[in-house]
């Protein structure tokens, strides 16, 4: 199934990939906001490249926020005017 996402679309899934990638790297994230400032200050989040997984995972939870009728829109200016 092929789905159509805006810019801003692609902006959400790919956040909601890094922060799979945060969580998963970081288990122990949810204690962090019981630590006083100054430990918290010492420590530093976990993170590497992003895989696969998180973004199908991503996918999984995100939706187009386009509407059939601006597809069927942008499908007819592409027919005509795209390359």
């Amino acid at each position: 199934m092929n789905r159509l996402y805006s810019g801003r679309d692609l902006a959400n899934l790919c956040q909601q990939a890094v922060w799979h990638m945060i969580r998963e790297e970081n288990p122990d994230l949810h204690e962090l906001a019981s630590l006083p400032y100054e430990e918290l200050k010492k420590r530093k989040l976990k993170v590497r490249g992003l895989r696969m997984h998180e973004f199908e995972e991503a996918m999984t939870k995100s939706k187009s926020s386009l509407k059939n009728m601006e597809i069927e829109r942008y499908e007819k200016w592409n027919d005509g005017l795209g390359g």
